[in-house]
């Protein structure tokens, strides 16, 4: 299915660090709901990350993720793309359970949404990587799939409870701030 008629996507990056400006890209993974692909940047020119503007700037598409921000400026940065229409799980659960001393990683948000206990480890194994000596592990792989794939499973569990709690309002202010 071409990615352009997707209603949602899930989006997430991974980098050699933790800052979107100064660490080499290595992966995209976007999910369209039925496939997640997993975009090798080792393997092609980067300016092909500029290939994806059309979806990530569109109103029409929901780009659904957890820290997206990161993402925004990770996009911004190394194509100048201006990612629109967002829901951030991170945002979202933060809201949802605003005044409770809760951890909002992604492993936290989906041991709660979703009842899985993920193992985010394999994470470290991205940090400090030199991109000249990285061989993909299919673990590694099927990780960065995965960080695409589980936010959009939360994304209408969290939707529910936002309008349970008549929290629209504040939502769309919310998702706003991201970018």
């Amino acid at each position: 299915r071409e990615l352009s008629t997707a209603k949602i996507l899930g989006v997430d990056t991974e980098t050699s660090g933790l800052d979107p400006y100064t660490y080499h890209p290595l992966l995209i993974s976007i999910y369209d709901g039925k496939t997640a692909y997993v975009v090798d940047l080792l393997s092609i020119d980067k300016a092909r990350i500029k290939d994806l503007k059309g979806i990530l700037e569109s109103h029409d598409i929901l780009k659904v993720g957890h820290n997206l921000l990161f993402e925004w400026k990770f996009f911004y940065h190394t194509a100048r793309i201006d990612m629109q229409h967002m829901h951030d799980v991170m945002i979202a659960d933060k809201m949802l359970k605003a005044g409770l001393k809760l951890r909002h990683g992604l492993k936290e948000v989906a041991a709660r949404r979703l009842g899985l206990e993920l193992d985010k480890s394999i994470r470290k194994s991205f940090i400090g990587a030199e991109p000249s000596e990285i061989s993909w592990s299919q673990e590694q792989l099927e990780y960065s799939a995965m960080d695409a794939v589980y936010p959009v499973q939360m994304y209408e569990m969290q939707m529910v409870e936002i309008h349970t709690q008549k929290l629209e309002r504040i939502y769309e202010l919310e998702m706003n701030v991201i970018a």
